[in-house]
């Protein structure tokens, strides 16, 4: 009888052992990170922003509106035939 709770006591100090040392490690990677964060963030600028272009050249990219429309069209056609309903 002695010899199971002996295993038994052997077995959660060694469960309560792991878990504090997986509880530190994850802690000092969280400290790590934390600390990286703020390097980051203290030493390295922020990249300037690109100039955006406006919306409707974004979204033509050079294509003219015949070819839009006849996009669109291929898609509408393409949603109708497959729809689910």
């Amino acid at each position: 009888m002695t010899n199971i709770v002996d295993q038994i006591v052997e077995g959660a100090t060694l469960m309560v052992t792991g878990m504090a040392i997986v509880f530190a490690l994850l802690s000092l990677l969280v400290v790590l990170i934390n600390a990286m964060v703020a390097f980051v963030h203290r030493y390295l600028p922020t990249p300037v922003a690109a100039e955006r272009r406006p919306q409707a050249q974004a979204a033509t990219n050079g294509a003219n509106t015949a070819e839009l429309a006849a996009i669109s069209a291929a898609i509408h056609q393409h949603r109708n035939r497959h729809s689910k309903s």
